[in-house]
């Protein structure tokens, strides 16, 4: 027996599982009870081979971090990718921005984006800032050519895919522009790496790490990649987690 708290945990899920059952997507539920969610979280992901952890979104009480907590925890002990959706009314996803710096978290957003690109043929904006005065014409088309290559694998469907370079001193403000343009049509989904260039920071306290959170009306899928593991084998990843928000 689950106990009432997990069984309250299931239902749920029962939307996500409706949604699921419409896209003939398979998902598996997991309820129960945990004293210690963000350790549970990591073991199930550990065990499930899971390639994300995706997480709901809160809003921290006053004072409190939005990335702290048990987010904090599964961020900081998780051996894969974690996701930190924030829902802003997302219904479909057609058009995705993807801001891009370089950091490693910037990576794992861009390797979620040729995913969903690739599987589902979703349009797919690659926006690179770079400091004012950094952009010759050389670092414009090796992207391009990186971009190219990384969406485009034989034998997927792969969506259009463009790269904006843009020269600026602050890289969280250019991408807030492009995140609320509307041309050719609205972004519906914004992929962003977490790190200080984007307003976005592993706090315990304060509020400057949610400055892309609380500045941006699109809705936002924050990406932290695992760290390197010092001790055993890489893992074979097959599947996602996702938890409740």
């Amino acid at each position: 027996d689950a106990g009432p708290g997990a069984q309250k945990s299931e239902s749920s899920l029962e939307p996500l599982l409706e949604q699921a059952e419409g896209q003939k997507l398979h998902v598996k539920p997991i309820a129960f009870v945990s004293a210690q969610p963000a350790r549970d979280i990591c073991n199930v992901a550990e065990v499930k081979g899971a390639d994300l952890v995706l997480l709901g979104w809160h809003r921290p009480l006053f004072n409190r971090a939005a990335l702290g907590g048990t987010v904090s925890q599964v961020l900081s002990e998780a051996g894969t990718t974690v996701g930190v959706l924030v829902d802003r009314g997302l219904q479909t996803i057609k058009r995705v921005l993807v801001p891009f710096h370089g950091t490693e978290h910037d990576r794992a957003a861009l390797r979620l984006a040729q995913r969903m690109a690739t599987q589902s043929g979703i349009s797919i904006t690659v926006l690179h800032v770079v400091k004012p005065g950094q952009l010759p014409d050389s670092a414009v088309q090796g992207l391009s050519r990186e971009m190219t290559e990384l969406f485009h694998e034989p034998g997927s469907p792969g969506g259009e895919v463009a790269v904006k370079m843009v020269e600026h001193a602050d890289p969280a403000a250019a991408a807030l522009v492009e995140a609320a343009s509307d041309q050719p049509t609205p972004y519906d989904l914004v992929l962003i790496g977490l790190g200080a260039d984007w307003g976005l920071e592993q706090r315990q306290f304060g509020i400057n790490q949610e400055y892309f959170i609380r500045k941006c009306r699109v809705s936002l899928l924050v990406l932290h990649a695992p760290q390197p593991r010092k001790t055993g084998r890489p893992r074979s990843a097959k599947s996602s987690l996702a938890t409740p928000s």
